[in-house]
């Protein structure tokens, strides 16, 4: 198996720091104690820490150690920022880390409060964060949990994520265009002549629809899926949507059937880069080799693309744009009405997919 454990180490360093336990300039503990801690090997430390000093989040000093990042006021415009989200799970935590990185490059002070990690939500400690901050980046799944605690403070409002959320005042939503990235996804494997495609998500993106009882999906996936699907003609191609559920040796073992079919897809979506590796260990266990016999691409182009081999293409889906819309419309001024924006996603090609031999 694969060694993930630099994920782990970084989503502690995001939590010690998003909380206020290691605030502005403290200083990590030494590799070798992180390394005892999580009983990895300090390489695995280091990639961590690597990873989030190209971030921005952290500052090694060459003799004294790694520090947390110490942003530099900039004026009466925009000196701080509170973000209201998951800071942790897969491409939240990315935009998370955008976000961080885009305010100290303004030199702007970067609160976060998860709602998800909280007792009770929204208690006292976001009401404190509320009364020292003029802007508050909130994501739009968590919303309905923090709006009126939002309403009882007189905050600008950004609202991130898939889809236009409810905010108690006028705000600014710079939102992911996810299903459009699944669709890219799609159509980077049909022009590399897959026709046979399987859409790789969870049991908690799915749901049933009443009116007529077929599976549908009620995150944008599917819908995304559906629309690459249908632009290049591969309705009745074969193609499925693949449940797997969040265990990763049920996931495995549920690829594994689908492997094993004669016609199998050629071609898999991941709706996250990380359930990309469910995919490579199916294929290894079948005797199947990626890119050669399976094509993968991602979703969100984090980390895990680089740890996977061989590398994972994958769909950017717009963090680090995200992040500078949102600096662009803080600095801009309060909103006085509702403004949606998209970002669009791009494809980031590595060496997962193969063009199919012409028949």
């Amino acid at each position: 198996r694969m060694d993930y454990q630099h994920e782990r180490i970084c989503q502690y360093i995001m939590r010690q720091m998003s909380t206020g336990a290691w605030g502005p300039g403290a200083r990590l503990p030494p590799e070798a104690a992180l390394a005892e801690q999580f009983a990895v090997s300090r390489e695995t430390v280091r990639k961590a820490m690597v990873g989030l000093k190209e971030r921005g989040c952290l500052v090694g000093q060459r003799g004294r150690g790694t520090f947390v990042a110490v942003p530099t006021p900039m004026g009466r415009d925009v000196t701080s920022l509170l973000y209201i989200g998951d800071t942790e799970s897969h491409f939240h935590r990315e935009q998370f880390l955008a976000l961080v990185a885009e305010a100290q490059d303004h030199h702007c002070r970067m609160l976060a409060f998860n709602p998800l990690t909280e007792a009770g939500g929204n208690g006292e400690r976001l009401g404190a964060a509320l009364n020292d901050v003029g802007w508050v980046v909130v994501e739009e799944t968590l919303l309905p949990r923090v709006r009126e605690e939002l309403a009882r403070h007189e905050v600008n409002l950004v609202v991130t994520g898939f889809a236009r959320g409810q905010a108690p005042r006028p705000a600014y939503h710079v939102l992911v265009n996810y299903a459009r990235g699944i669709e890219v996804a799609v159509g980077h494997l049909a022009r590399l002549g897959h026709r046979r495609l399987a859409l790789v998500t969870p049991d908690d993106a799915v749901r049933l629809d009443e009116r007529d009882g077929t599976r549908a999906i009620g995150k944008p996936y599917y819908p995304g899926f559906r629309a690459g699907l249908a632009r290049h003609g591969l309705e009745k191609g074969g193609s499925l949507a693949l449940i797997v559920p969040e265990d990763a040796e049920e996931s495995i073992d549920r690829l594994q059937r689908i492997l094993r079919r004669p016609a199998r897809p050629t071609g898999f979506v991941c709706d996250a880069d990380f359930r990309a590796r469910f995919v490579y260990e199916a294929a290894q266990r079948q005797g199947l080799r990626i890119p050669q016999d399976l094509s993968v691409v991602g979703m969100s182009d984090t980390p895990w693309c680089v740890a996977l081999m061989p590398e994972l293409t994958s769909v950017n889906v717009g963090e680090r744009a995200v992040a500078r819309l949102v600096m662009v419309l803080c600095e801009k001024g309060a909103p006085v009405e509702e403004m949606v924006t998209w970002v669009e996603p791009h494809l980031v090609e590595r060496q997962s997919c193969r063009r199919l031999p012409s028949k």
